[in-house]
C-alpha cells in the first residue's frame, strides 16, 4: 500500500476534502492504480482528476508467502499475502517462501464441515468447530468443507465396537452404530465418533464355570465369582462344567482345603 494525504479525492460528482492516511492500492508512489498522477503533484490537469496537492506518508510493501489452502475439494498451493490466504478454506501461511520450500501440512480438523438438522427438519450444512456442530447433534467431517459434501443427510453415528469374534474366540474391536454393537456377543460400546485407532482396548475374556454355568468374563471377573477360568479366547460352546457341590473352592478336588473353607464359615448363617 501506499499512504498518502492530499486536498481532495474526486468520485463524479463528489469530492472528498482533506483526506489523510488514505490507502492508495497498487503500483508505486509514482504510479498507482488510484493515483496515477505521471509524477506531477501541483495540478488537476494530469492527475485524472482526482488528487489535488498529494504529500506521499510511506510505501508498505505486503508481504507474501507460500499459502497452503483447499479449493474445489483439493489442496492447492500459491504464493499470495496473508490476507488473501486466510480467506480460503483450510489455510495455513508461510510467510517469505515459495510453494517449492513447504510441504502442505493436511487441513486443520478443528475446522469443517457440519451436517445438521436444522428447526424445521430440513438438513443442512455449516462449516464450524466440532464442539458447535456436538450441540447441533450434527455428523462433523474435520477438514473438509461444505461444498465438498455430496448428500448432507443425517446418518446414524458410529464408534468404537468391543466384541467377542465366535470363529477366533478373541474379542476385536469393529466400528459400527451402538445398535449394531449391542446385537454382537459380550460386546461394549466405546461411544459416538470413537474409533478403534483411539486406542480403545478390548479386554481379553473367556470361559468361566461357576458352579454348574459358564459365563464369558474376564478373568478378575471370573476370580470375583469364585468361578475357574479356561483362559483368554475360551468360549462356552466347548465347555462342560462339572459342578461338584462339596468342592467348595472349584479347584477340581476335594480336600483339606474345601474343609479349611466350611469352618472357616462355621457358625449361625448371617
Amino acid at each position: 500500500y501506499v499512504w498518502g494525504s492530499g486536498d481532495s479525492l474526486e468520485f463524479g460528482p463528489d469530492y472528498i476534502y482533506g483526506f489523510q492516511g488514505m490507502p492508495i492500492t497498487g503500483g508505486t508512489i509514482l504510479n498507482s492504480v488510484l493515483v496515477d498522477y505521471q509524477g506531477n503533484v501541483s495540478s488537476w490537469t494530469e492527475d485524472k482528476k482526482m488528487l489535488g496537492d498529494l504529500v506521499i506518508t510511506s510505501a508498505i510493501d505486503e508481504e507474501t508467502g507460500a499459502c497452503c489452502y483447499q479449493e474445489n475439494c483439493e489442496s492447492h498451493c500459491s504464493v499470495m499475502s496473508e490476507a488473501q490466504c486466510i480467506t480460503y478454506f483450510g489455510s495455513s501461511f508461510f510467510p517469505n517462501t515459495t510453494c517449492d520450500d513447504v510441504a502442505c501440512p493436511p487441513p486443520p480438523d478443528d475446522i469443517g464441515a457440519c451436517c445438521y438438522q436444522d428447526a424445521t427438519g430440513w438438513f443442512d450444512c455449516i462449516e464450524t468447530d466440532p464442539w458447535t456442530c456436538e450441540k447441533l447433534q450434527g455428523i462433523y467431517y474435520p477438514g473438509i468443507p461444505c461444498i465438498c459434501i455430496n448428500d448432507c443427510v443425517q446418518t446414524t453415528p458410529t464408534g468404537a465396537c468391543c466384541f467377542l469374534d465366535v470363529d477366533s474366540g478373541y474379542m476385536i474391536c469393529v466400528e459400527m452404530t451402538q445398535t449394531d454393537c449391542s446385537n454382537k456377543p459380550a460386546s461394549s460400546y466405546a461411544g459416538d465418533y470413537t474409533n478403534c485407532a483411539d486406542a480403545y482396548c478390548c479386554k481379553p475374556i473367556g470361559a468361566c464355570c461357576v458352579t454348574d454355568q459358564c459365563v464369558l468374563v474376564d478373568y478378575e471377573q471370573c476370580m470375583a465369582g469364585n468361578g475357574f477360568y479356561f483362559g483368554d479366547g475360551f468360549v462356552c460352546d466347548f465347555i462342560e462344567c462339572e459342578y461338584c457341590q462339596e468342592d467348595l473352592n472349584q479347584d477340581g478336588v476335594v480336600n483339606i482345603d474345601d474343609l479349611l473353607l466350611l469352618i472357616s464359615a462355621w457358625g449361625a448363617c448371617p
